[in-house]
């Protein structure tokens, strides 16, 4: 599944299109430590001087699988690069 995202991510890099990335946030299916190496591999695959949108899950939106309370994300990234991606906390 994460090999297709791969591979479109490298299109879209290596063309210099305009795209954003974005990824929904739920505190129990994803901690602060895999949301930071998620940015730091955008970056390290070109992803670079744009935003990366981290949206939170919409609490009591029905689901396929039950899932409890999610709260929001907020972290920082120390030492990164100037031309790391942006995070921007929805």
């Amino acid at each position: 599944m994460f090999q297709p995202f791969e591979n479109t991510l490298a299109i879209l890099t290596d063309e210099q299109v305009e795209f954003e990335v974005r990824t929904t946030v739920h505190s129990d299916l994803i901690s602060d430590e895999e949301l930071e190496m998620m940015a730091w591999y955008l970056y390290e695959k070109g992803y670079r001087s744009k935003n990366y949108y981290l949206q939170s899950f919409v609490n009591g939106t029905e689901t396929i699988e039950k899932l409890g309370y999610s709260t929001p994300c907020r972290f920082e990234i120390g030492n990164a690069p100037a031309d790391f991606p942006v995070i921007v906390f929805r």
